[in-house]
């Protein structure tokens, strides 16, 4: 069986781009993974880059600024505005918004810690201390704290039914006695 090939997304993206396509933009760019579009993005002359850029939604902007190199990043904020930037990083993890975070203003860093609650603030705070190619700097603070009563059959369940954990195996839960010591057990999948 001969497989189709398939057609070269950035030459359809380029081809809507020149026709005024905007709608047939949009519908390539939702198939596509961020560090896809990052890749469109840094082959194009920054006329067309800043075309497209302004084509991508919101809710994947700010992981497709994580894949960018640092000066087609940098061009690419200062064609947002304080509030599309602070949009773009409310759709991300705790982790990857420290590591936009030395590339954005002072004002949009100011509105993106209002918009977060105190435990992501705390969060961010934890993985910023930390030198940035540490494992400090690199971890993912993505924890979820139950009560001592639930049994790991429940919290388990609970961990599979939320919705930014769905494609993510649970391979370890740590448990953290009163105390303060811990211990981690590998799970079997259900």
């Amino acid at each position: 069986m001969r497989r189709k090939k398939e057609p070269d997304k950035l030459k359809l993206i380029l081809n809507a781009l020149d026709k005024d396509h905007v709608e047939d933009v949009r519908t390539i760019l939702a198939e596509l993974h961020p560090a896809d579009i990052g890749n469109y993005l840094e082959s194009l002359p920054p006329v067309l880059r800043h075309a497209l850029w302004a084509l991508v939604g919101s809710d994947i902007a700010g992981e497709v600024l994580l894949e960018v190199a640092e000066g087609v990043r940098d061009d690419l904020i200062r064609k947002m505005d304080d509030a599309q930037l602070v949009a773009a990083a409310r759709t991300m993890d705790i982790d990857d918004i420290a590591d936009l975070i030395p590339d954005l203003p002072d004002a949009v860093i100011a509105g993106i810690l209002l918009a977060m609650d105190q435990q992501d603030r705390q969060r961010l705070d934890a993985v910023m201390s930390y030198p940035e190619d540490t494992a400090g700097g690199l971890m993912n603070v993505n924890t979820v704290t139950v009560r001592e009563n639930l049994s790991l059959e429940v919290v388990t369940r609970y961990l599979r039914c939320r919705v930014s954990c769905r494609n993510i195996p649970i391979a370890y839960l740590s448990s953290v006695a009163v105390t303060g010591s811990s211990a981690n057990c590998p799970c079997r999948r259900y």
